[in-house]
């Protein structure tokens, strides 16, 4: 029982999360600049322990926005 109550309790957890990422996502297709950079290092936070190596990619891209 105690199982059961703990998915129902972290699933919308991981629904919302994949949302949230999925929003950056989307709007990092149509960003430029400093938006582009600021959505890379929110990506960057939200993914950073659930998905590291594409966290690094996005805060890989956000380092080249901040050298130029």
């Amino acid at each position: 029982m105690k199982k059961i109550i703990l998915i129902f309790i972290l699933i919308p957890g991981i629904i919302v999360a994949q949302s949230k990422v999925d929003s950056l996502q989307n709007l990092l297709e149509t960003s430029t600049g400093n938006e582009k950079f600021d959505i890379l290092l929110k990506l960057t936070e939200v993914l950073k322990k659930r998905e590291p190596e594409q966290a690094i990619q996005y805060i890989n891209e956000a380092l080249k926005i901040a050298q130029n």
